[in-house]
C-alpha cells in the first residue's frame, strides 16, 4: 500500500468521524447545544480529498500537502510568540510533524498517476517513462 492510499484512508477516516459528530448533535443543537452542520461540509471536501489520494491523483496530494503544510506553519509560526516557554518546544513539533505530508509528496512524486493524455492514446505502461533514477 502507498503512502498516498494511507493518506486517503486517513482523510476517509476523518470525514467518517465528522459525519457522525454532525449526527450526533443535530439534535441537542436545538436546545442551546454545539451545532457542528457546518462541519458536513469538512467532511464533504475529506471524502472527496480522501477518494482523489486513493485514486493518486496529483491534485489530491497537492491539496492534502498543502492544508497540513498551511496548519503546520501557522501552529509553528503562531505559537513563538504567545506560547510559554517549555510548551513551545511541542508546538514546534508538532508543527513539524503537520509539514511531513507535504515532504512525503514532494519525496514520492513520481509515485502519483501519470499523464492521461497516454492511457487515452492507448501507450502500454512500459513505455511511458517512470520518472525514477536507477
Amino acid at each position: 500500500m502507498s503512502v498516498f492510499r494511507t493518506f486517503g484512508i486517513f482523510a476517509l477516516a476523518f470525514a467518517a468521524l465528522a459525519i457522525v459528530a454532525v449526527i450526533v448533535t443535530r439534535s441537542s443543537a436545538s436546545t442551546g447545544g454545539h451545532n457542528l452542520t457546518p462541519m458536513a461540509y469538512m467532511a464533504a471536501g475529506a471524502i472527496v480529498l480522501g477518494v482523489g489520494l486513493l485514486l493518486h491523483h496529483k491534485w489530491a496530494a497537492i491539496v492534502f500537502a498543502a492544508l497540513f503544510g498551511c496548519a503546520g506553519l501557522w501552529v509553528g509560526v503562531g505559537s513563538i510568540g504567545k506560547v510559554p516557554f517549555p510548551w513551545l518546544f511541542l508546538n514546534l513539533a508538532f508543527g513539524c510533524v503537520l509539514l511531513l505530508p507535504g515532504i512525503i509528496t514532494a519525496w514520492r512524486w513520481s509515485d502519483l498517476e501519470r499523464d492521461r493524455s497516454d492511457k487515452r492514446r492507448g501507450k502500454p505502461d512500459e513505455e511511458r517513462p517512470t520518472g525514477r533514477a536507477l
